[in-house]
């Protein structure tokens, strides 16, 4: 075995290779966990955004579904039991309950003067051998905060229309509001014979609706019932 030199020259010469290799080894290590640790420092506030976008996305979409009601319908993005209840509450001086053990529904629909209404109907337990269930409508109310809308277009076209509104423009706002409850039409009735107009509503009574498909909303009609005219209002001519 050969001896080990005991000059110091000759030593540090021989194990100077050596030392550099071994300093440049963990010079490379320390910049491998320099550059880990970056990476890591980077990835993980990704991954946290990733996990929080996927959270709020969740979230949005069981906040955008209508939570699950009591009372069947379709009320666009609320609950019909919410929206039954508010109705309860705003109008009190009409019944909302169905006869018997008939089902309470709620429909919110767009009405062409562009206002939501919502249609209460009561329907038949039993279906029928092709599983449609049949059904009347109840009452016809305002969406909550669309009051202003729920009211019976006005007959421009018609004698006087344009003078009576401007000269009694409450009162026939109320006898518009009584009229689309029915989901009526209004119309104006003048005669030579007297000074006076006569507001008549006009809609459909006894009117059988039909589920077709369990949902409780309507999908047609069995029978366009019994058309009713009904004079909400006598004025003066102006």
């Amino acid at each position: 075995m050969p001896a080990f030199n005991t000059n110091p020259n000759m030593n540090r010469d021989y194990l100077q290779p050596s030392l550099l290799w071994l300093s440049k080894t963990l010079q490379e290590s320390r910049n491998c966990d320099i550059l880990t640790s970056m990476k890591l420092n980077r990835l993980i506030p990704v991954s946290v955004w990733v996990w929080g976008s996927l959270f709020l996305t969740l979230e949005t979409i069981a906040i955008s579904s209508p939570p699950p009601s009591n009372i069947p319908g379709s009320c666009h993005d609320i609950s019909c039991d919410q929206l039954f209840h508010t109705l309860s509450e705003t109008w009190p001086e009409f019944n909302l309950t169905c006869e018997g053990d008939r089902i309470l529904s709620l429909q919110v629909y767009e009405h062409r003067n562009r206002g939501r209404r919502v249609v209460l109907a009561c329907w038949n337990r039993e279906v029928d051998d092709y599983g449609a269930r049949e059904g009347s409508s109840l009452i016809t109310l305002p969406f909550p905060g669309e009051e202003n809308r729920f009211l019976s277009s006005w007959p421009d076209s018609q004698p006087s229309a344009e003078e009576l509104l401007n000269t009694y423009p409450e009162e026939i706002k109320n006898i518009r509001f009584q009229c689309a409850i029915e989901s009526g039409d209004i119309n104006i009735l003048v005669s030579e014979d007297r000074p006076e107009a006569d507001l008549q509503c006009y809609f459909q009574a006894g009117v059988i609706l039909v589920d077709i498909d369990g949902d409780y909303v309507s999908d047609g009609e069995n029978s366009r019932g019994t058309g009713v005219d009904r004079i909400l209002g006598t004025f003066p001519l102006p």
